[in-house]
Order: structure tokens, then C-alpha cells, then sequence
């Protein structure tokens, strides 16, 4: 491994010879006829992060895995041999300008130069291939005060793929920030690192295992998925981006959510696929007496029982770069839609889409395939709310093992070693406890509120289906 490609230097060289123009891109004066650097302004400070993952996409890797410490955040990911990038490749394609049709590797190049131009953060970039580490790629002051051996490990490879690690400290932060971070006000940024993922690329079809957990199960996800008062009731897949059926898989009342895998349809970048959610049946019942107690009004207002509109998510490259909302009539029964969009138009980032009459139409004919499927789910409720729907096959595969490396270790910090938050596992402990004193609450009613809860879920299809009919979405930025 020889001392690599520094990143920021480059820039530096190149700004001070080129012109930089409105949209934020970049012209080097040495050749023009590259036209642009391709370094654009994305809109958000952590965007960065999103690039990385339309990258693993693009790629179509088995996997994404992200480790956190304090100090730093490592991701790692393997490109198919046939398309694996050199660091030669990621290299040339930095000096001279990636475009789009460089594809992963241009979106890779624009993490990188996010990381240096706005995000003003450190990283260490290292490729492996047929055993081979290649000439890392680098920048920031946080990696040059580094020793050898911490900068060798930020760059350590056990196999093949790619690895980015980037310093979460800017300047003159890196001391405080690693020798008492508990006690000085440098930013957290690790937890801004993982909120970007899990607020816009939880449906991603290449799985994101964030410090060993997988966070793109939309079963498990916690605005979306298992709630303490809502469920998953279906997930439908298409079998292509034109797909003129849809399968739903049905988690019965009695069936741990918690056990389901994430559907194995979800993986390919051009399927289209909704998630169904409801309530869980203590909270029908919870739900009924707070209506009769408090009225409709009032009830809509309180934090236990709210539940969002139904929304279309547009996809691109496994990251939500916009959504839309339907007007919902159900009570307590939500569609959530993903429809691909890798081939409609986006802005010179990759992040924002414009919706055009080839995406309406898209969306229009999606929700009517969901309307005309939607009986899939209306024949088995019967089967959904029996204790023998909960050991039946129609909910649950195998579990499919993803092939996992040596933690990545990236640097440490004095008192705080570890990360996520020391207050995760008793966040984690208290919605634990609160499950299962519902379920014992619930335990001596469970076939009564099973058969209420079928009851009501034949109305709420029905309602569903008169809700989705609607063509009208409006557009939302935040999720």
C-alpha cells in the first residue's frame, strides 16, 4: 500500500486554477473540455451518507455494514468482481470529472468531495481486490494527526470490497473530541450519520447492517413497522417495474413481528412494493374507549393513536428522494407505497426528483394495482386472526445469513469508548417491558379482541380501497 491519493490537496490545486459557477460544480482551467468536476452542492449536511448508499445500490452489493465508535464511522461494502473499482478508477475519476454515466462510481466520488467541500470532515478510503489493498484515498486535518498505526487500521481490509471511514471531528476538534467528548461540546455527529440512513434509506434493497443490526426490515422499522399500538398487517411485491400483479405475505395478530425477516422481493432496485399497517388489537379496543371518553376531535390530537397519512415513497437507488401523501379515510389502517424511480429525471445531486405525467401515471397505476389486490388479504382474515395463523406458513421464511467481516474498528475515545448511545439499550428496555405488559394485559381477552379486530379490519380494507382510488397526492420534503 503506498501513500495514496490526497483528496483535498487535489481540490485545493484545482480550485485555485478553475472557477467555480452557480449550481456548485466546478471548472477546471487545465482542461476544459471536461466540462465539470461533478462536485454539486447537495442539500443537506449528512447527504453525503446517501451517496454511499446509492452507490452500494448501484453496485447491487450483498450488503452495506456500518460500525460506529465516537470518533469514527466505517462503511464497507463489496462491488461485483466483474465492476469492482480500483482505486486507479476512483482516482482518474475524481481528476477528471465523473458524470452519470460513470454510475456507482460517480456517486461515490460525490460523497467524497461532500466530505471535503461542505461536510469539512476526514476520511480514509481503501479498496481491496484478489488480496490486494490498493493506494488509499484521503483528506482532512483529523487523518494527518493520526499515527501510522491508527491510519493503517482506518484503512484495513480482511477481504475484498471497499471501505470508507470518516473522522467525525473537523480542525481543531480532534483533541477534545477524542479525549473528552462527554464533557466538550463537539458536535455528535455519528448520530446525525445514523439518523440520515434510517430516516431515507430504510427501504434500501441492498441491506444496511448498522453496528450490526439490519435497519432496512420495513417490518421493524419504528414509524412504519411494529409500533406499541400498530402492526404490519401485508407486504405486496411486484415481480417488475411493470408488474400487473401484486402478492401480499399477511402477518397474523398472533405473530411476533420481531421474528419476520424482510421479504426476499424487496431486494431488487425496480420492484415496486407497499407495506400495510393497523392496529394492534389491545389498541383497537384502546382506541374505541378513547373515543367514546374523549370524541373523535380530541383523540385524533393525542400522540398515542396518531397515525400518518398514507404516503407514496419514491426511490432512487435505494434512497427516498421524495414522498407524497393520500388523503386517509381509514381509521387505523395505513398503506405505505415504494415505487423505483432510477430512471426518472433528478437534479445534478441524485437526491431530488422531478415528478413528470410518466411518474403520475406510474403511481396512479400502482395504487390501482394495490385496490385490486387487496382481497388477497381480505380472504385470509380469518386465518390472520387464529392462533393457528401464527404458526402458519403464509407469514414467516428462513432467515438468510449475510456474510459478515471482522468489526471495523475505527478509532476510540477516552471515558466513552463505545458508542450508540448509552441511552439506546434503555430506551430499548423500556419499550420491551411495555410490550410485554400489554401482551399479559391482553392475555385473557386475546380471541375476543382477535375476532373484533377482524371485524374491523373488513371495514378498513374497504375504506383502504376507496382511500387509494384517490389520484390526488400532495407532496411532502420530511418523513
Amino acid at each position: 500500500m503506498g501513500e495514496g491519493f490526497d483528496l483535498g490537496s487535489f481540490l485545493q490545486t484545482a480550485r485555485s486554477e478553475g472557477t467555480s459557477d452557480s449550481e456548485g460544480s466546478f471548472t477546471i482551467a487545465q482542461d476544459k473540455a471536461l466540462d465539470k468536476l461533478a462536485h454539486f452542492s447537495l442539500p443537506g449536511e449528512y447527504d453525503w451518507v446517501l451517496k454511499i448508499v446509492q452507490a452500494a445500490n448501484r453496485w447491487d452489493c450483498p450488503y452495506l455494514q456500518v460500525n460506529q465508535t465516537r470518533v469514527a464511522t466505517s462503511f464497507y461494502f463489496q462491488p461485483p468482481e466483474a465492476r469492482f473499482p480500483t482505486d486507479a478508477d476512483i482516482v482518474g475519476s475524481l481528476a477528471s470529472g465523473s458524470t452519470e454515466a460513470d454510475g456507482p462510481v460517480h456517486e461515490l466520488c460525490i460523497a467524497l468531495r461532500a466530505l471535503v467541500d461542505q461536510a469539512k470532515l476526514s476520511f480514509v478510503l481503501a479498496t481491496r481486490h484478489e488480496g490486494t489493498l490498493g493506494d488509499p484515498i484521503y483528506s482532512g486535518d483529523d487523518v494527518s494527526k493520526l499515527g501510522d498505526q491508527e491510519r493503517r487500521q482506518w484503512a484495513n481490509l480482511a477481504k475484498d470490497g471497499v471501505r470508507l471511514t470518516v473522522s467525525h471531528f473537523r480542525g481543531n476538534e480532534s483533541f477534545t473530541g477524542r479525549y473528552i467528548p462527554t464533557f466538550s461540546f463537539v458536535a455528535r455527529r455519528y448520530t446525525a450519520i445514523a439518523d440520515s440512513l434510517k430516516s431515507r434509506a430504510f427501504c434500501s434493497p441492498v441491506p444496511i447492517l448498522l453496528d450490526g443490526r439490519e435497519i432496512t426490515n420495513p417490518l421493524w422499522h419504528p414509524r412504519i413497522g411494529r409500533q406499541l399500538c400498530f402492526r404490519p398487517l401485508a407486504i405486496g411485491v411486484g415481480d417488475r417495474l411493470d408488474s400487473d400483479c401484486l402478492n401480499f405475505q399477511s402477518y397474523p395478530a398472533y405473530a411476533t413481528i420481531s421474528r419476520i425477516q424482510r421479504p426476499k422481493g424487496l431486494a431488487s432496485r425496480e420492484t415496486p412494493w407497499c407495506l400495510i399497517r393497523t392496529f394492534e388489537c389491545l389498541a383497537l379496543k384502546e382506541h374505541r374507549g378513547a373515543s367514546r371518553s374523549l370524541g373523535a376531535y380530541r383523540l385524533q390530537r393525542t400522540a398515542t393513536f396518531q397515525d400518518l397519512d398514507h404516503r407514496v415513497f419514491w426511490v432512487r437507488h435505494g434512497v427516498i428522494c421524495r414522498n407524497q401523501s393520500i388523503f386517509k379515510g381509514s381509521v387505523g389502517t395505513t398503506a405505505f407505497l415504494f415505487l423505483p424511480a432510477g430512471d426518472l429525471r433528478s437534479d445534478l445531486t441524485g437526491l431530488s426528483l422531478r415528478l413528470d405525467d410518466r411518474a403520475e401515471a406510474r403511481a396512479n397505476r400502482f395504487q390501482r394495482l394495490v385496490v385490486d389486490s387487496l382481497p388477497q388479504i381480505a380472504e385470509r382474515l380469518q386465518l390472520l386472526s387464529s392462533k393457528s395463523g401464527a404458526d402458519s406458513q403464509i407469514a414467516f421464511q428462513s432467515k438468510s445469513e449475510i456474510e459478515s467481516i471482522k468489526r471495523l474498528e475505527a478509532g476510540f475515545s477516552v471515558f466513552t469508548a463505545g458508542l450508540v448511545g448509552h441511552r439506546a439499550p434503555i430506551a430499548n428496555l423500556g419499550q420491551q417491558l411495555q410490550r410485554t405488559w400489554r401482551k399479559l394485559k391482553a392475555l385473557p381477552f386475546q380471541e375476543k379482541l382477535a375476532r373484533e379486530w377482524r371485524v374491523f379490519l373488513e371495514e378498513e380494507l374497504k375504506l383502504l380501497q376507496v382511500d387509494l382510488a384517490n389520484e390526488r397526492r400532495d407532496s411532502f420534503q420530511d418523513f
